[in-house]
């Protein structure tokens, strides 16, 4: 499961980080420079170096196409 959140600690989030811990699922977390709740949480934590919050969302972006272009090579190996 891969997670998003620019504060680190969305409820919702959370709650749903929890779930899939609670079924054995590996979580993953994008975060800004402060993963808070979320860095707990997570298996992984991929934390956007700033606190300004279009630039996380910018470094969200750019990691999320990152990962999901790992994912796809893998897939077509």
């Amino acid at each position: 499961m891969i997670a998003i959140s620019t504060s680190g600690r969305s409820p919702n989030i959370l709650s749903a980080m929890k779930s899939a811990r609670d079924r054995g699922v590996m979580t993953i977390a994008l975060t800004g420079a402060n993963a808070r709740d979320m860095g707990e949480a997570a298996d992984i934590v991929l934390k956007v170096p700033s606190r300004h919050t279009p630039q996380i969302q910018e470094g969200h972006l750019v990691l999320g196409n990152l990962l999901y272009g790992m994912v796809e090579n893998q897939l077509l190996a």
